[in-house]
């Protein structure tokens, strides 16, 4: 890891800990929530903020390399999706199945919160989903904050990266980007090269 994204800050990411799930700080590397029905498993770590280094993107993509695939195997070359939260602060994330170091396949989300100097690595490992979880990880990530740093003014994406034909369509019912159904946490990226869209 390089020096820079080695050095940590501390825990500084104020959150609420969702209903129905339990927090553990017994463990000194990361803060664990947690909940489960005997069926599902949720599980978010919360790890100690570092320094944002060059945008969100190259942030993300060395803390991928150095964090998650220190714990995971995963066949899996991150695009991360990136949204404004309602905090002002941004969010990146990616996953899909991953095998743990006991050789035992589950789902992961790396998502990471940054502000104008710092991010914070999170960590989700779901054994299940359901529409209730949606609806927690949206609301716990919409109202978290960053103790000690303001979130970021820049824009998120530059005006060579929106490339292609853009349109939004969000009025009673839900969101559509070029006609495609969306959810707010769903990003869809078309382009004129590629003709494509991925959306997670």
């Amino acid at each position: 890891m390089s020096e820079s994204y080695s050095m940590t800050y501390g825990f500084d990411l104020a959150y609420e800990v969702p209903d129905g799930w339990a927090e553990n700080r017994s463990n000194a590397d990361a803060i664990g929530l947690s909940r489960g029905d005997g069926v599902r498993t949720y599980v978010l770590l919360v790890l100690q903020s570092r320094p944002l280094s060059g945008s969100l993107a190259d942030t993300y993509s060395v803390l991928w390399r150095d964090i998650l695939l220190g714990m995971f195997t995963a066949d899996i070359k991150p695009l991360p999706m990136q949204l404004r939260l309602k905090s002002g602060y941004a969010l990146a994330f990616d996953g899909g199945n991953m095998k743990m170091n006991t050789g035992e396949s589950t789902f992961v989300v790396f998502y990471v919160i940054a502000a104008e100097d710092r991010a914070v690595p999170i960590i989700g490992v779901y054994n299940g989903w359901d529409e209730s979880l949606e609806i927690t990880m949206r609301n716990f990530f919409d109202t978290a904050t960053i103790r000690g740093s303001s979130p970021a003014k820049a824009p998120l994406f530059t005006e060579a990266q929106m490339v292609g034909k853009w349109s939004l369509s969000c009025h009673a019912g839900p969101c559509q980007v070029n006609g495609t159904r969306v959810s707010e946490w769903m990003f869809v990226i078309s382009t004129p090269s590629k003709g494509g869209r991925r959306g997670f």
